[in-house]
């Protein structure tokens, strides 16, 4: 299962298709890499699921933004 994140700048429409977008390109690197497409669940949550104070409108730094850039891999079963 492949989720990805990204921070909360921009428009949040934008950020959902960017999510998106990189979630599908993960799929078809590791489809072509040899797993099955049918094992592979990926899902863009966009701006969604922020994991620090770094919300729209909030001044962060820029590390604090890349916090919350991120791809989370979770293998359900071997």
């Amino acid at each position: 299962e492949l989720t990805v994140h990204t921070d909360a700048r921009g428009d949040a429409a934008d950020n959902m298709a960017i999510s998106a977008e990189r979630a599908k390109n993960c799929k078809t690197y590791l489809t072509y890499r040899g797993i099955a497409e049918k094992r592979i669940q990926a899902a863009g949550k966009g701006e969604t699921e922020i994991r620090n104070r770094c919300t729209e409108g909030v001044e962060c730094p820029e590390e604090e933004h890349k916090h919350n850039q991120r791809i989370e891999i979770k293998v359900k079963r071997i």
